[in-house]
């Protein structure tokens, strides 16, 4: 397997008038295409901070991120967000759905930023929300779904534009139990069939176990992976 996403001796701190914090210490990690990886820790040891950085949803303060290979702090702002918006997809425990537009049109918003043609992106959009058990919800609002129907059409949402990876936090910390094991299966489905890789922060030793590389994290160190 190709390494996909490289960590290099990278730190995260935040500045805050006089005071500062760093969130990451000296972080070296890598990540194969297809695997499924567990970021693990206590509450403020650095997993969604970690998980931002990998995205490039953040910036480190010192260190690099390579994609594929390649360094992204030799890319500009416009492209680091082009690559973001092509390679990945993202969910998130608050689902960040638009509440007042239908779920159709939350799913193909991604793809409407990349500049699909509409009838283009609505019949991908149909295509992901029949997989998620949603067809039927596409002229739904999203803020008259479930916790467990929202989570799915963020789902669909991320799997839109054909990511190399998904990044997930704390995909089912809003769900009940069963609702997040059909959250968790419909992410395994993905990477299995699609060979997609998946990262999920998580409190959750069940969806732990599910992944064969777990991060531990630490006061912002990795303690074991």
């Amino acid at each position: 397997m190709n390494t996909q996403i490289q960590l290099k001796d990278l730190t995260k701190t935040y500045q805050d008038g006089t005071q500062s914090f760093t969130a990451l210490h000296d972080i070296n990690l890598s990540i194969k295409a297809g695997e499924r990886v567990a970021i693990i820790g206590k509450s403020g040891s650095g997993k969604s901070t970690l998980m931002h950085v990998m995205s490039l949803l953040d910036s480190p303060t010192a260190g690099d991120v390579l994609i594929e290979g390649k360094s992204v702090s030799r890319i500009n702002e416009y492209q680091k967000n082009k690559l973001r918006n092509k390679a990945f997809g993202f969910i998130f425990q608050q689902f960040f759905l638009n509440p007042q537009q239908n779920v159709l049109h939350n799913v193909a918003l991604p793809l409407k930023i990349d500049g699909v043609p509409s009838a283009e992106r609505n019949e991908k959009a149909k295509s992901l929300l029949k997989n998620v058990g949603l067809e039927d919800k596409m002229n739904e609002k999203a803020v008259n779904l479930s916790g467990g129907q929202k989570q799915r059409v963020a789902i669909a949402r991320a799997l839109v534009n054909d990511p190399l990876v998904i990044f997930a936090d704390e995909p089912t910390g809003n769900l009940d139990t069963e609702t997040g094991k059909q959250v968790i299966d419909l992410l395994l489905q993905y990477n299995e069939e699609k060979n997609i890789t998946l990262v999920v922060v998580t409190h959750d030793d069940d969806i732990a176990e599910i992944c064969k590389k777990q991060i531990h994290l630490s006061d912002g160190k990795i303690t074991k992976k």
